[in-house]
């Protein structure tokens, strides 16, 4: 029988951040119900806290991009995040790692946002929308050679962005994930992962 470990990731930075989220989080929801009326349509906070925590899972699930067949993440994460996603992927481990293997999602909750950005891509002219959100997570991976199931619960903090339409008529982009602060985790120097 594998034995189960709990184990916390936590930093300052991240505490800081979830202490100061209740107040963001409602500064920058009032931004996003003024948005909804320049671009109809462009917010929905129900679809949006449904369907961030869903593609936290898809696309935590397929990080490891080197073997993988990205077709799944295409339109739903930025080129330039799925490079940093398969240049990390094919990063040599440090020899003296021990063996971590990524299991599954066991939960995953949107806990807030915490920056809301309006922008103009100066190559295109197109307005877009960049929305910061912190994603509590457990995590399930195996450790060693036995192969010790680790739960891990971290915060994540991801960025979305949708593009707005520049006229009357013109369609919503769909939400795309450009930017994520962690990837597969690894139990930090002096934490022994024999239980």
């Amino acid at each position: 029988k594998r034995k189960r470990v709990a184990f916390i990731e936590r930093r300052i930075g991240e505490l800081v951040d979830v202490l100061l989220l209740p107040l963001r989080h409602t500064v920058f929801n009032v931004n996003l119900w003024a948005m909804k009326f320049a671009f109809p349509g462009s917010w929905d906070a129900n679809e949006f806290w449904t369907g961030a925590p869903q593609a936290f899972r898809m696309v935590t699930e397929l990080l490891d991009v080197k073997d993988r067949d990205v077709r799944p993440l295409q339109g739903l994460i930025s080129e330039q995040l799925l490079e940093e996603l398969r240049e990390a992927s094919s990063a040599p481990s440090a020899p003296d790692a021990p063996q971590v293997t990524f299991s599954e999602v066991l939960d995953a909750r949107l806990l807030g946002i915490f920056t809301v950005r309006m922008r103009v891509d100066s190559a295109t002219g197109r307005a877009m929308v960049h929305v910061t959100v912190l994603i509590g997570a457990t995590e399930e991976y195996l450790v060693g050679e036995d192969e010790e199931k680790w739960h891990v619960k971290r915060i994540h903090k991801w960025r979305f962005k949708r593009d707005l339409p520049s006229e009357e008529g013109e369609a919503l982009g769909d939400w795309q994930i450009i930017e994520i602060n962690k990837k597969r985790w690894q139990p930090p120097p002096g934490v022994s992962t024999r239980v």
